[in-house]
């Protein structure tokens, strides 16, 4: 639930005796700094009848406390030691002695609850006949629901969205569809995480026939696909068509036949915490979809290797302010990252080394900011085959490069190629870059068009060219 409209506790309270006269019962939080307080909503409790009592938790929370949890303990003065929840964002109610808590509910009202199926069988069966029913199941003649991951996704429901999760012991087995996925059309939420952290649901597309586009086709908006294995089909492992903020987050996308991930006009993409390897073409492909972000801190880093062109690729003048952060992205064989004809896309923290051309190639595209003047934005751009960020194009204008180190590539540090209006390094505080031991220039300036380029403040050394050519 994301929304939370109405939100009740509703508590019975039976009294133990006369001394419960003038007892209380406080609903107990703990505050961001560490510090906690006592609400008293009711005031004293009845002492010689059963009380029921409805409590508004919505009057009575902070909204950003609303609500991980909510748990019943002994009363404790709010004057005396630590609130008996260490948890902070925990709401706590706290009875007496006195009282005996008989029966407790929540009950909460929101806007988009959702439809929750738990796939408890790793086969690949269809949903039975009833495709819109609330529940999933491929054989209602049996007893119990029996669901496989084909059926949760073909049964659509009333609810505006659903969430899809595994039962544990699924974890033991692969998944292995037959035939292509149905595309996801209604938000949806598959989340293959387990308890333990190093086992994924494996989803196997060795079987599937090659005419199948993707593992998984994402045309709803906000869906997310979470904690899962996609490997062996024989086109993209994920593909995502005309949806809007799609997170993609803790996946391992491998052995795919074209990309790991295929985004088209997909705005504000989110890649966090996922690997995306040995793909027969791009790690990632992003065309004409603005606003995604690919990683972020080290704390949400992408690991991008081994694919058969591009790490990442970002294509379309569409594809604006595009994010690339704290990733590695290496042993791809092409350019770890290239961007064509896309605008204002940045750059930062990302380890980018031994590609098999260029780290960073920039065709034709704007209003680039690569690296940054504090320590977490700088770049690692390492033993690329060609060069450590290659510039092309009189498009090719407004570009920072900033704070980085380029380093031991076999081309040039830095080539631009006709590309206008481009500050590499400067006097400012972080804003030098450390260029050196690359197999020709330091920093090489070519092509008629080119102009108004700034090369300041860097340390440039051994390298087989010369400095700055």
């Amino acid at each position: 639930i994301e929304t939370i409209t109405e939100a009740w506790a509703v508590i019975e309270f039976i009294p133990n005796g006369p001394d419960a006269a003038g007892d209380t019962f406080y609903w107990r939080y703990e505050n961001d700094d560490g510090s906690f307080g006592q609400i008293n909503p009711a005031g004293d409790l009845p002492p010689d009848e059963v009380a029921v009592l409805e409590y508004d938790l919505l009057d009575y929370t902070r909204p950003h406390l609303l609500l991980p949890s909510i748990g019943l303990a002994k009363y404790q003065d709010v004057t005396g030691g630590p609130p008996v929840t260490a948890d902070p964002g925990e709401f706590l109610g706290i009875a007496s002695d006195d009282f005996t808590i008989n029966n407790v509910s929540l009950r909460l009202s929101s806007p988009d609850l959702c439809g929750l199926y738990l796939v408890t069988d790793a086969g690949d069966e269809a949903q039975h006949e009833d495709v819109s029913a609330e529940t999933c199941d491929t054989d209602p003649a049996i007893s119990g629901d029996q669901c496989t991951l084909r059926a949760a996704l073909q049964t659509t429901g009333s609810f505006e969205r659903k969430v899809v999760v595994f039962k544990e012991d699924l974890s033991e087995n692969d998944i292995l569809p037959t035939a292509a996925y149905p595309e996801i059309t209604k938000r949806t939420i598959i989340d293959g995480t387990t308890k333990a952290p190093e086992k994924q649901m494996i989803i196997s597309g060795a079987g599937v026939l090659d005419s199948a586009p993707a593992g998984f086709t994402v045309k709803a908006n906000r869906s997310v696909l979470k904690g899962l294995r996609i490997q062996n089909f024989s086109a993209d492992g994920i593909r995502i068509e005309g949806a809007t903020s799609v997170r993609l987050d803790s996946l391992f996308v491998t052995d795919n036949g074209g990309a790991g991930l295929h985004a088209r006009q997909s705005p504000e993409l989110s890649v966090l915490r996922s690997r995306f390897e040995n793909s027969g073409s791009d790690g990632i492909t992003i065309v004409g979809s603005r606003d995604a972000v690919i990683g972020g801190s080290s704390a949400d880093q992408n690991r991008i290797e081994d694919n058969g062109r591009d790490g990442i690729r970002v294509e379309g003048s569409t594809s604006t302010g595009v994010k690339i952060g704290g990733n590695r992205i290496a042993s791809n064989d092409s350019s770890g990252v290239f961007v064509s004809g896309s605008p204002s896309s940045r750059l930062f923290g990302n380890t980018i080394q031994d590609n098999g051309r260029d780290g960073i190639r920039i065709f034709d595209s704007p209003s680039h900011r690569i690296g940054g003047t504090s320590s977490d934005s700088s770049n690692s751009i390492v033993r690329n085959q060609e060069n450590g960020i290659f510039l092309r194009g009189s498009s090719t204008f407004d570009v920072q490069v900033l704070g980085s180190g380029i380093a031991q590539n076999s081309g040039h540090g830095i080539q631009v190629i006709n590309g206008l209006t481009v500050q590499i390094g400067g006097t400012g505080a972080g804003e030098a870059n450390r260029i050196l031991g690359n197999g020709k220039s330091g920093v090489s300036v070519e092509g008629d068009e080119a102009s108004q380029v700034s090369v300041r403040g860097n340390s440039i050394y051994d390298n087989d060219g010369m400095a700055i050519d």
